[in-house]
């Protein structure tokens, strides 16, 4: 948490109660906006209803009051740029704004399910963690083809061959999977051992999803690389396929940490010891 001197354009926002005076975000009410980048919702809010910010494919924060939210679904659905969800708390005239969760959170809400209730209230502290933590792992054991509909897949295509777009659609959701959980190891404030276990055992059994999500990554994926090298994620027996499409891409830095790693098993492989995973 930071206390912080916020713009006086974030600080009206935050303050306007009269927008929505009955501290509801209405159904559809950004739905589809192209133009907004930024939602501050106000200090009043506790309640978004379905699709309120849908489909704002170039909103990047959102700053939310920290309480209790219930909310409709598909409040973030197709916000496909969005990269902070910023909570802020009013002190003695002061904002105080949780940065250092802002960016798990914003990964989080928008592919894990949350369940009607977004609770940042105690946002920070390990309960808030813990919370999330059990969000994610009924996210991961969901299974992947659900919410699939081929008449919404997008064409004609979907009844000659619906196999093939029920697969993409799990891989999808795989890599969504991979994504929120690189974001919570990257952020392993008050992370139990048996979670880690639990989020690193997913990723090793969804190896070409995450492989697609780095890649996606370009060199930005050196830091999540090496989450998997400690984790055992990356082992002797895949650490090639890894660098094979890593050298596809021309990924220079995560190369050179690959190849680093893979000496490092070597090593230990050939003086017959236990792997024990290896980070910079």
């Amino acid at each position: 948490m930071v206390n912080t001197i916020v713009k006086e354009e974030y600080r009206k926002q935050i303050y306007d109660t009269e927008q929505f005076a009955d501290g509801t975000v209405p159904k559809k009410w950004r739905l589809g906006d192209q133009q907004v980048e930024q939602l501050i919702l106000p200090y009043t809010v506790h309640h978004i209803e379905d699709w309120a910010f849908a489909h704002c494919r170039n909103v990047k924060e959102i700053w939310l009051p920290k309480r209790k939210l219930t909310t409709g679904q598909g409040i973030l659905d197709g916000c496909d740029n969005l990269l902070r969800i910023v909570v802020y708390e009013l002190t003695e005239e002061k904002i105080s704004i949780y940065e250092d969760e802002a960016e798990l959170l914003a990964c989080a809400v928008r592919f894990a399910p949350i369940y009607d209730v977004l609770d940042v209230t105690d946002i920070g502290t390990e309960k808030w963690y813990d919370w999330l933590d059990e969000q994610i792992c009924r996210y991961l054991v969901a299974p992947d083809d659900k919410g699939f509909d081929p008449f919404l897949a997008g064409g004609e295509e979907d009844y000659e061959d619906p196999a093939n777009h029920v697969e993409y659609y799990r891989f999808l959701r795989q890599q969504e999977k991979s994504l929120v959980l690189l974001a919570r190891l990257g952020q392993g404030k008050y992370l139990k051992p048996e979670q880690e276990e639990i989020y690193g055992d997913y990723m090793s059994g969804h190896e070409e999803a995450l492989l697609a999500v780095l890649l996606e990554k370009r060199e930005q994926a050196y830091s999540d690389l090496a989450i998997c090298g400690k984790l055992g994620v990356i082992s002797l027996g895949n650490v090639d396929n890894f660098l094979k499409k890593m050298d596809e891409q021309c990924f220079t830095e995560s190369r050179a940490y690959l190849l680093h790693l893979k000496e490092e098993m070597r090593k230990q492989d050939a003086k017959g010891e236990i792997w024990e995973a290896w980070s910079l």
